[in-house]
């Protein structure tokens, strides 16, 4: 998926003739600020990730009744999944519901899971999150991602019949927690937060 996205900058770079050049020399490209994979000596891409429209991002964090979603096991042959093609707008409205929701690798690491969690002001809990290649999912908070891993795990109760507390987490950590990844999302996540990336 990453290497499609890769093919595409690459090509865009000799279409797009008021942006940026996307493929540059290495020589052009400051170290510490740029994001990207070199294949050549001489030749950078830059990478992008999955995005979502901004109409589907919430403008807030809303009140939650549940712990946390799981519409997967840990084989890919089988999944729990209660929504059909025609109710997006119900799976979305069940996601907003609860505080946590998995997600993992599925034919690759980015996944379009990942940002409909996000979008929908529930924590994504990423399964092989320390395993990610630093040239893949260049754009999702991964230090905020370890804090949700990190609150997650925590003891909590209450969690069978409702959302749940956790009376060891700091308080207000998960609402501030989600608060900001929500935020983030809506700065860097949406699909005209990457086309500004693009053409930039």
């Amino acid at each position: 998926m990453v290497l499609a996205c890769w093919a595409f900058l690459s090509l865009g770079a000799t279409t797009l003739s008021s942006a940026a050049p996307l493929v540059l020399p290495r020589s052009h490209v400051e170290h510490e600020d740029a994001s990207f994979y070199v294949f050549k000596d001489d030749i950078v891409l830059f990478p992008i990730s999955y995005s979502i429209p901004k109409e589907r991002v919430l403008p807030a964090v809303p009140n939650k009744t549940a712990f946390a979603i799981n519409d997967s096991t840990r084989s890919f042959q089988y999944k729990n999944y209660q929504f059909g093609p025609l109710q997006e707008d119900e799976y979305h409205e069940n996601l907003q519901k609860h505080r946590f929701g998995d997600t993992r690798r599925k034919g690759g690491f980015d996944c379009l899971r990942h940002y409909e969690l996000l979008a929908n002001g529930c924590v994504p809990i990423l399964r092989e999150l320390e395993l990610l290649p630093k040239s893949i999912l260049t754009t999702l908070p991964r230090d905020l991602l370890k804090q949700a891993k990190e609150i997650f795990s925590l003891p909590w109760e209450g969690t069978q019949d409702g959302p749940g507390g956790c009376p060891t987490a700091d308080a207000g950590a998960y609402d501030s927690l989600a608060s900001k990844l929500l935020d983030f999302t809506t700065a860097k996540l949406t699909t005209e937060a990457t086309a500004r990336y693009i053409l930039e």
